[in-house]
């Protein structure tokens, strides 16, 4: 929170005060807090320089929502490992809301997500999604090309046939274009060509290296009416890639003369899965059995094991030398199975081995690190247990077999529950609109006895013709927190699973199968967020001082709290800080001129956090990752509104986040700033007030500021050494800037019946800092709505203070901007009829869409001018935190 108004005067004093920032280190809570999070936006595919809308949500180790957590962070990297941009934004009852500005580059992108207390995890832990920036401009010239040759030939020549053409059915003729030939990171070939007056070519690529598997064929041409390069992706998949076959025995062993069930999964990469069909042979290569793939190169085959060595060849696709050995079996033991019983029971199937010494063992089922049931058996024949499913949550269990010492025997994953969830309905007045007529949806949400619930709603309404992209399947809600973030390794098409369809539950059980636990590991922080600090002598000795009492003050209500200094520092746990705002001022009274003392606050935590999204962009590099968004189906199709960027580009800026005032090469060459480089200023004259004089007549310095009223809703201000404009409201008062150091604010505090010394002033706060780093001056004169803006930009956006001991520091919880999605309003023929064009592609979003004691709730909103299919998804908890998705879609047709 930002303070600008205030009533009451500032008076100087001798009070040491520190404004603090909320995610730091503490050491004496009890328990750590495990957290894990999701983030929904409103589509994956934007515009340059679009509105990301998110949702996200906070959920405990029991999948239920956390609201321990103060802030969520939130990163957007680009692939090659560069932070773009880093937010905060406040968790409220386990949720939070806000938006990003999508960079200006087309490309691939990653936003990175964690909750304040899972700073100090492994970054595994991070929530990530990939999305997608794309020119909203159809390329003048449609670039496409076609493999002729046959991809297992590959490695004698690569003939291509390209084509240029200016609409699907007239050539561009003798266009110019430039080619490179990729396998992986590596460019093989490159080199220049020009179609024939039929806007064709055929290339003819020899001597390509014979041990590779996939290549990608780059076609780009920058002859044309607009800046940039025409780009045309051509994905080259060579049959004989090498597979990773791994196999995965139900209860983790194998038994020998005992049936078991064997789990394989197939990958070409990490993250290929590869369909496949094999045979299974014994040491003399007897054929004993085909396998065949189930559902994403995952499947499973039954076998009596004996002592023989069992190999597995792939037969399709066609690999050489594809023999891949099964697990070594074992001579005693227990084979785990689960299986169903009468009507769909599912039981525990326990079978010894022949020579299996009778014993008595544990059974116990277990979710969320906790035993929910457990039970003793005496195992000396094929028996049958019921799997007790009553006190499960939905989400990952485990079935675990241990002998009477607790000596693990067997272990095997399942998904308790998953067709439990919240059911959510939605329909929509009609199944088709006009161009910008209004849309009526129903939403209402049901358990699962079908009686009505209360719950939070993300609602979202996009053009799907135009948003279709290259990431369009990841996780929802659902599969995230139930599913993927349970789970290590690669989960392909997490939401087919709780899609309802036929092949979904058999495909879920072969993902338990053929994936461990994540092992969730809480933060080395048992209170990531909470405050600890101490307050030294300022002197030679720097003494710890431990005899003082320091007051926090939420600068939102301004109630104080006096917290006594024990040993050599100061504690304040995170819980203290919930709901009072996103700034607290610590304050230490002076007694006597020979009191001089600092208060620092530990910096661990901050540091952490930064150190983990490090971590975790560095994990997502993908060089080349853009290629996929220049591949033929993610093309824009031409329509009427081809290359009308009008109402579009307005909503886009409209759009942009506050904080936005602070990128200096967005905008601030234009007008109404005026910006100085470091290179225009006098650098000589060190002091603020010198270098500030320079950027012109409305800086007119600093100084005080009496009570008045302003044109921004008659707001009352008194400053103590503001910076001043030659802006001056009736009576001649001046009106005081808002200041910025990047894009962090300097901010006026206000004065509620407790004193504000004069170093928290914005000119004391300038003077701490030195400029040496001075990258940019930004000046922008204010408006009928608004005070006028500086902004002092540092290279890198880092401070550099003076050599002095700091007195105090600014910093911030979270940033808490407040920002309706803009959704114009049709509802005049006057606004039916303009002629304007309306081209967004989110054509209704809301963060918080909550259902009544009914379960009901009511959207409403207009459509775009574009004739296409628009999709609406709903997706968010009820107040029990289970999890509801539905989607519908209706279609929009020219009047």
């Amino acid at each position: 929170m930002v303070i600008t108004n205030f009533n009451d005067s500032l008076n100087k004093t001798n009070t040491l005060i520190l404004l603090v920032f909320l995610a730091l280190l503490p050491n004496n809570l009890l328990s750590q807090t495990i957290e894990k999070a999701h983030l929904t936006t409103d589509k994956n595919l934007y515009a340059q320089e679009d509105t990301i809308w998110f949702k996200a949500y906070t959920f405990g180790r029991d999948n239920r929502l956390s609201d321990k957590s103060l802030s969520l962070k939130v990163v957007v990297s680009d692939t090659e490992g560069n932070k773009l941009k880093e937010t905060s934004w406040p968790i409220l009852q386990g949720m939070a809301e806000g938006y990003l500005v999508a960079p200006k580059d087309e490309g691939k992108y990653i936003i990175a997500a964690i909750s304040g207390q899972m700073v100090g995890s492994s970054p595994e832990m991070a929530f990530t999604r990939s999305f997608f920036v794309r020119s909203e401009l159809v390329d003048d010239v449609l670039l496409s090309a076609f493999l002729r040759s046959d991809p297992e030939h590959v490695s004698d020549s690569l003939v291509v046939d390209v084509y240029s053409r200016m609409n699907p059915t007239s050539p561009a003729p003798d266009y110019r274009f430039s080619y490179e030939l990729w396998s992986g990171e590596n460019r093989l070939d490159r080199g220049n060509e020009r179609t024939n007056g039929d806007g064709e070519f055929r290339l003819k690529l020899t001597d390509i290296p014979t041990n590779l598997s996939s290549y990608r064929l780059i076609i780009k041409s920058n002859e044309g009416n607009r800046q940039g390069d025409y780009q045309f992706t051509l994905p080259i998949e060579s049959v004989p890639s090498p597979i990773d076959l791994q196999f995965f025995p139900e209860g983790g062993q194998l038994v020998a003369g005992v049936p078991n069930r064997v789990a394989f999964k197939a990958m070409k990469s990490s993250e290929r899965p590869v369909d496949i069909k094999a045979v299974l042979l014994n040491e003399s290569g007897q054929v004993l059995d085909t396998i065949t793939s189930y559902y994403q190169g995952m499947g499973s085959f039954n076998l009596i094991p004996n002592h023989e060595p069992l190999r597995v060849r792939i037969i399709e696709p066609f690999q050489i030398d594809s023999l891949y050995s099964l697990p070594s079996t074992l001579n005693e033991g227990l084979s785990l199975s689960l299986v169903q019983g009468q009507e769909n029971q599912p039981l525990i199937r326990l079978i010894p081995s022949t020579n299996y010494k009778a014993e008595q063992v544990n059974i116990s089922i277990q979710q969320f690190d906790q035993v929910v049931h457990s039970f003793q058996a005496f195992v000396n024949h094929r028996q049958f247990f019921e799997l007790h499913m009553d006190n499960l949550s939905p989400g990952v269990a485990s079935v675990k077999i241990s002998g009477p010492s607790g000596e693990p025997l067997a272990e095997r994953l399942f998904f308790a529950k998953p067709d439990s969830r919240v059911n959510v309905k939605l329909t929509t007045d009609k199944k088709e609109y006009a161009p910008r007529e209004e849309v009526v949806a129903n939403i209402e949400v049901l358990d699962e006895d079908g009686l009505p619930v209360a719950g939070s709603f993300s609602f979202s309404a996009i053009d799907i013709d135009r948003s279709i992209s290259p990431v369009d399947d990841q996780p929802k809600l659902m599969a995230q927190i139930l599913l993927k973030s349970e789970l290590k390794g690669f989960i392909p098409t997490p939401n087919f699973y709780f899609s309802g369809h036929v092949m979904a539950a058999e495909a879920l059980d072969l993902v338990m199968l053929t994936n461990g636990w994540r092992r969730f590991v809480p933060s080395r922080f048992e209170d990531a967020e909470g405050i600890e600090g101490f307050i030294i002598r300022n002197n030679n000795k720097r003494k710890i001082i431990t005899d003082k009492k320091i007051k926090i003050t939420d600068l939102e209500a301004f109630v104080q709290k006096d917290v006594q200094v024990e040993g050599e520092g100061f504690y304040i746990p995170s819980s203290y800080f919930k709901y009072k705002g996103d700034s607290f001022l610590i304050t230490a009274d002076q007694e006597g001129a020979r009191d001089k003392f600092s208060i620092r606050i530990s910096d661990s935590s901050r540091l952490a956090a930064i150190e983990l999204f490090k971590s975790v962009v560095e994990n997502r590099k993908q060089f080349n990752a853009n290629q996929a968004l220049y591949q033929l189906p993610f093309k824009l199709r031409e329509d009427r509104f081809n290359n009308t960027l009008i109402l579009s580009t307005v909503i886009v800026q409209s759009n942009r986040n506050t904080e936005e005032i602070c990128e200096l090469q967005d905008y601030h060459f234009e007008k109404p700033w005026i910006t100085k480089m470091a290179g225009e200023l006098d650098l000589t004259r060190a002091s603020i007030q010198a270098l500030l004089l320079q950027m012109g007549r409305q800086v007119v310095g600093f100084g005080d500021v009496k009570l008045i009223s302003i044109r921004a809703g008659a707001s009352k201000i008194l400053a103590v050494d503001a910076l001043l404009s030659n802006e001056k409201t009736l009576g001649g008062v001046p009106i005081p800037f808002r200041v910025f150091i990047n894009c962090d604010e300097i901010p006026v505090i206000p004065s509620y019946n407790f004193t504000i010394p004069p170093d928290m002033q914005i000119l004391k706060t300038l003077e701490q800092i030195s400029f040496s780093n001075l990258a940019a001056i930004s000046v922008k004169r204010g408006s009928y709505d608004e005070r006028p803006i500086l902004i002092i930009h540092t290279q890198d956006d880092k401070v550099i203070y003076k050599p002095t001991f700091e007195k105090f520091k600014i910093l911030r919880a979270y940033t808490d901007y407040s920002r309706e999605f803009y959704s114009p309003a049709f509802d005049t023929p006057e606004k039916v009829n303009d002629q304007v064009p309306d081209l967004r592609t989110t054509i209704f979003w809301q963060a918080s869409v909550v259902t009544d004691e009914n379960g009901k709730a009511q959207v409403r909103f207009y459509n775009a001018d574009r004739p296409n299919k628009i999709q609406i998804n709903v997706e968010g908890v009820d107040t029990y935190s289970n999890i509801g998705f539905t989607q519908t879609s209706y279609q929009v047709v020219e009047r």
